[in-house]
């Protein structure tokens, strides 16, 4: 796993996620002020939080499941099990590993980052696997290190890397065969109320270049065009960007 930002510029893109954090989201954290290691999550909190997390998935609780949630959960929050923290969660109708992942970040005393394909996007993870427990040490152990190295909590670690991704997506969006300079995508991202530097801009440019969605050219003078690459992991990667474009965590 690599980052793809500069570890100092974490702060900056958690604060691009700060500027339109979810009602949703301060209620999560709101919760964390609750004893949850010795009550364990009511059927109504795994509700919101699968809701924030995959609102698809909620209709899988059951509203007669509340001391079976407060029993995993409490479990899972107080286990001194490493692996047991994480697949204890599963148990529960409608939480995969990522819902798992979300309930370990916010409430559990120790440091754990989120499962989203945005943020391991953002750090190269390879998922060819699927999801397992020692993907799951490594995702963390990574994080940690990161988020100790740059001296920030995990939450702040999370939405950075989850805004360094989305913002990706909109840039990749406002793209087309046609070149573009640096410019005048600024201008289309700026039209479609997208604020964002000059420079990350650039940063967000060189990445994609590298991964090979998207070609530039350089003219006489030196300056740089732009232009969506073609081929089948361009389309996929436009398609994902379609499908979630606007959707939260």
């Amino acid at each position: 796993m690599k980052l793809r930002f500069d570890p100092q510029e974490i702060v900056k893109w958690e604060q691009q996620y700060s500027k339109d954090l979810s009602p949703e989201e301060e209620t999560l954290m709101g919760l964390r002020r609750l004893p949850l290691a010795k009550e364990g999550l009511s059927l109504l909190h795994l509700k919101k939080l699968v809701r924030w997390k995959s609102p698809r998935s909620v209709h899988w609780i059951q509203d007669d499941q509340e001391p079976y949630i407060r029993e995993v959960t409490r479990f899972a929050l107080s286990t001194d099990n490493e692996r047991a923290r994480i697949e204890a969660l599963t148990l529960l109708d409608g939480v995969g590993w990522p819902t798992a992942s979300v309930i370990l970040h916010f409430y559990h005393a120790e440091q754990y980052p989120i499962l989203d394909f945005r943020a391991l996007w953002s750090v190269e993870a390879d998922l060819k696997g699927g999801y397992d427990f020692a993907f799951w040490c490594k995702y963390v152990k990574f994080c940690r290190e990161e988020a100790k190295t740059a001296g920030v909590d995990m939450r702040t670690l999370d939405r950075a890397l989850w805004q360094f991704s989305k913002t990706s997506s909109v840039v990749l969006l406002r793209l087309s065969l046609t070149e573009q300079h640096h410019s005048e995508i600024h201008e289309r991202l700026t039209a479609s109320g997208y604020l964002i530097e000059p420079e990350s801009l650039q940063q967000i440019l060189d990445t994609l270049t590298a991964d090979g969605l998207v070609v530039m050219k350089k003219d006489e003078q030196g300056a740089q065009f732009y232009r969506l690459a073609e081929g089948k992991a361009v389309e996929v990667a436009l398609d994902t960007a379609r499908a979630t474009e606007g959707k939260p965590q």
